[in-house]
């Protein structure tokens, strides 16, 4: 299993949405690189190497056997700001705020 077909899980919505966006805080890098996964999937046994080889000479790797993703961050070690988007369900689902994309800003345009 691999990024090419793994936990793909899409909702289509009909419609504009109306989509906010918030910069709710940022990560720290120490290590170049940064791991995308379910925390569950994080075990005692976790090994940081064998996570983080896959991104050598290239920029971003699946990661824990499918489950996760590494990519290197940017320039390296550092502050990187997070934006959150959401998008509102209409009323008659609740209209709960919903997480529509995760950005981590490496490199800022000028």
């Amino acid at each position: 299993m691999g990024l090419q077909g793994v936990c793909i899980l899409m909702v289509m919505r009909k419609g504009k949405m109306k989509v906010k966006k918030y910069k709710v805080g940022s990560v720290g890098v120490d290590s170049g690189t940064i791991l995308i996964c379910d925390p569950c999937y994080i075990k005692e046994d976790y090994d940081y190497e064998k996570v983080v080889e896959p991104t050598l000479g290239k920029p971003f790797a699946e990661a824990l056997g499918g489950l996760g993703f590494v990519t290197t961050a940017g320039y390296g070690d550092g502050c990187y700001d997070v934006i959150v988007e959401v998008v509102e369900d209409p009323p008659e689902l609740g209209g709960w705020e919903r997480v529509k994309s995760i950005t981590v800003e490496f490199i800022k345009d000028e």
